[in-house]
């Protein structure tokens, strides 16, 4: 989660931030993980990790920090309408969460691409 909030895809930049950010190493109680554990628990919790993102939204939404009902906009700058792109139904709702799940599964394979990466590198350096 900290790793998706902070745009660090990569398991070797993550286990560097563990050691570097003295909030993360607060929330791990001063645990330091290697890359290597980083990147196998990725690829042993793909449904896990799915359904941490799903659940942290459903959080959102009982906290009443997303709500989707009270919309804040500076009206100088937008014009009120009604077009097909700012209305929804349950078709348009499907469909978007559709796509959603899709990013999610584009977004953990692009983790697993970059810890192979990672991986390839570190091999090359030490070989």
């Amino acid at each position: 989660m900290y790793g998706y909030l902070n745009g660090l895809r990569s398991s070797r930049k993550l286990e560097k931030e563990c050691a570097r950010n003295i909030e993360l190493q607060w929330l791990l109680c001063a645990i330091i993980p290697n890359y290597h554990s980083i990147s196998d628990f990725r690829k042993q919790n793909p449904t896990g990790l799915k359904n941490l993102f799903k659940l942290f939204v459903s959080f959102l939404k009982d906290a009443e920090l997303i709500g989707c009902e009270i919309i804040a906009i500076d009206g100088t700058k937008s014009r009120a309408h009604n077009s097909k792109k700012a209305n929804f139904n349950q078709k348009k709702i499907e469909r978007h969460l559709a796509y959603i799940e899709k990013r999610t599964q584009e977004y953990l394979a692009e983790l697993a691409k970059d810890d192979s990466q990672d991986k390839s590198r570190k091999t090359a350096l030490c070989g």
